[in-house]
């Protein structure tokens, strides 16, 4: 019985510690995401002191949604930061880690265009044919977007709007408002210009 109650309190006192320790995650970048309000118009919801927090907003009078998702790999979980900006573009366009897409086994990746950053990590941008799309893969714009974003797992443009999500393996430093303004401000860059 001894044994028994042992075992038990092992296992409850591991189970707060991790529970203890996911709820410290989500508070910090709750305290971080809070800059976000102090600099945008918007609000932090979180449902429970468990729960992600999420910011709906607007930067520049463009709704905006930070939110955060998590999903199994084979080198364990990952977490993803979402994106989503209400700036609909005429162009549909994607922007992809080739090495994201390889390990969603997403088919046949050569029959598009593959453009590389400073550190020589291989992006998809399709569909190539379009002539917006061609200027674009000239422009200064799109290599100092893949410089920052190297955590990227896509970018999507279209007539609904732009999303974006991108790996973060630190949530805390991930959601410091410079590093997110960054990332925002070259969003909207990006996405200015396929408009």
């Amino acid at each position: 019985m001894l044994i028994f109650i042992i075992i038990c309190s092992v296992i409850l006192i591991t189970w707060f510690i991790l529970l203890y320790i996911r709820k410290s995650l989500w508070d910090m970048v709750h305290r971080n995401l809070l800059a976000l309000e102090d600099n945008f118009e918007g609000k932090i919801i979180r449902k429970s002191f468990l729960a992600r927090p999420v910011f709906h907003g607007k930067i520049k009078g463009v709704h905006v949604t930070l939110s955060f998702s998590s999903a199994k790999s084979a080198n364990g979980r990952i977490t993803y930061l979402n994106i989503s900006y209400d700036l609909p573009t005429k162009t549909s366009l994607t922007l992809s880690a080739k090495k994201w897409l390889e390990e969603q086994d997403a088919g046949e990746l050569d029959d598009f265009t593959t453009i590389e950053n400073n550190y020589g990590e291989k992006f998809i941008i399709r569909p190539i044919s379009n002539k917006i799309v061609k200027q674009l893969i000239k422009d200064t714009i799109i290599f100092e977007f893949i410089n920052e974003f190297r955590d990227l797992s896509y970018y999507f443009s279209g007539k609904t709007g732009i999303l974006c999500e991108y790996i973060i393996e630190q949530a805390a430093e991930a959601t410091q408002f410079e590093q997110l303004n960054k990332r925002l401000l070259l969003i909207e860059k990006l996405t200015r210009i396929i408009q």
